[in-house]
């Protein structure tokens, strides 16, 4: 009998595979304002996309409606556990782009990467030349 106590100590610490995922679900509240909020977007997005084409010179009124349709989408991201309106995870664009600025360079322009070791390879066979015509 005592076994019985600590599997069911031990059951109720652990949650099982459906508890976690109604955890991760959102509730019939959030829900709602998840389907509010994704209208929201949707018009903005639209408002945005007409404005572009109709007058292209109103960038402050397309500044703030993109901005308002930014804040929304945070706020999606955030009710629904980080997960974006278009259904993939959120990531900070700021976190992506600390991690070296110089590797990207590089990937950007592999010529000039090229380049630089086929110069290092004609200096060494230029050395390796001059040292055989030298020793004979």
């Amino acid at each position: 009998m005592t076994t019985d106590s600590t599997t069911a100590a031990t059951s109720s610490a652990i949650p099982s595979p459906m508890e976690e995922k109604q955890s991760q679900c959102p509730s019939k509240e959030n829900e709602e304002k998840l389907l509010k909020l994704k209208e929201v977007i949707d018009t903005l997005g639209n408002d945005v996309r007409t404005l572009k084409t109709t007058s292209p010179d109103s960038k402050d009124k397309i500044k703030s409606l993109i901005d308002q349709m930014l804040a929304a989408k945070s706020e999606y991201a955030q009710l629904n556990n980080g997960i974006g309106v278009d259904g993939k995870p959120v990531e900070d664009k700021k976190k992506k782009k600390k991690g070296g600025g110089k590797k990207v360079e590089e990937e950007q322009d592999p010529n000039s990467v090229n380049a630089k070791k086929k110069l290092a390879k004609k200096a060494e066979k230029a050395a390796k030349k001059s040292t055989i015509k030298s020793s004979k």
